[in-house]
């Protein structure tokens, strides 16, 4: 979970600088930050939340804004 918070700061840093690399590192972090949350859930829809859902919800918003919507749009 650190190397995906590494990486969501990372991309941070990127779109707050303009740099073109912030995206992939964005996308990057969200599917991992997913998988990491698939692979560790126990398998019980109750309490989703407390199980990190809120993330998995949050990573699905961003990877369609980003992918989908080309959210931000810099430079223009």
């Amino acid at each position: 979970m650190l190397l995906a918070a590494l990486l969501f700061a990372a991309g941070a840093i990127g779109i707050f600088t303009s740099r073109p690399w912030w995206q992939p590192t964005v996308v990057g972090a969200a599917i991992f930050s997913s998988l990491i949350y698939i692979l560790m859930w126990n398998v019980k829809a109750h309490n989703l939340d407390g199980q990190g859902g809120v993330g998995l919800v949050v990573n699905l918003v961003l990877l369609v804004l980003i992918l989908i919507f080309h959210w931000p749009r810099l430079g223009l």
